[in-house]
């Protein structure tokens, strides 16, 4: 067996995660409905703990959410978004950029959060859906101390009291524990996703294919 090599795997969950956001999080912007967040912060989960499997540290999975945003990052460039407008930050530049950029980042640090002790309970179904309660409450946390104290902002989450905050926690939190779940019975069975058997061309290929796909869908899908 070939030796893991970590920071491969960084990139690979990384340019996949991206992937997924750029390509179906893209679609599901074009529902009349605003679905997108509860749908892709649960994959995003899955997507981390496949690569938790594949030996990744929490400060992995971090570094692996800031790949993923990088490519929300992009937009700006891709599609000549003004920075200022009227002397002020764009706006639009942070609607569609810079809250979904933390909300990628703080998903990632949800989970790595709870990494270490999901890593340890993996082979009990019971306890990895137990340990995954936390995860998306954590980063949702994190996310709204940052809209309040660095944008000044009240985040969405927060705009329809308190039963509302535990109703739309506890919707993604639910949707959380199913594709964790998912995950785990997927990686308990499918030989190609111990990415340590994938040869480093390939994975560096494969790195390389999902961040191009991924700024393709992107430019297709604005």
């Amino acid at each position: 067996m070939e030796k893991k090599l970590p920071w491969i795997t960084v990139l690979l969950v990384g340019s996949v995660w991206g992937f997924f956001e750029a390509t179906l999080g893209g679609l599901l912007h074009f529902s009349p409905t605003p679905i997108a967040g509860r749908v892709m912060a649960p994959i995003a989960f899955a997507i981390l703990y496949l690569g938790m499997k594949n030996d990744l540290k929490a400060r992995h999975i971090f570094c692996a959410s800031l790949i993923a945003a990088a490519f929300k990052g992009l937009d700006p460039f891709l599609f000549h978004m003004p920075f200022l407008s009227n002397g002020i930050l764009n706006p639009v530049l942070h609607n569609r950029v810079i809250y979904p950029v933390f909300a990628i980042v703080t998903q990632g640090l949800g989970f790595a959060v709870v990494s270490s002790p999901l890593r340890k309970v993996s082979q009990s179904f019971s306890k990895t859906a137990l340990w995954a309660i936390p995860v998306y409450p954590l980063s949702l946390l994190a996310f709204c101390l940052i809209s309040i104290f660095v944008f000044h902002r009240q985040p969405k989450a927060l705009s329809e009291g308190m039963l509302g905050l535990v109703s739309y926690t506890a919707l993604r939190t639910g949707l959380t524990i199913v594709m964790i779940s998912l995950a785990r019975m997927w990686v308990q069975r499918a030989w190609y996703l111990d990415f340590s058997l994938l040869s480093l061309p390939v994975r560096l290929g494969a790195t390389a294919g999902f961040a191009v796909l991924a700024t393709v869908a992107k430019v297709v899908l604005v």
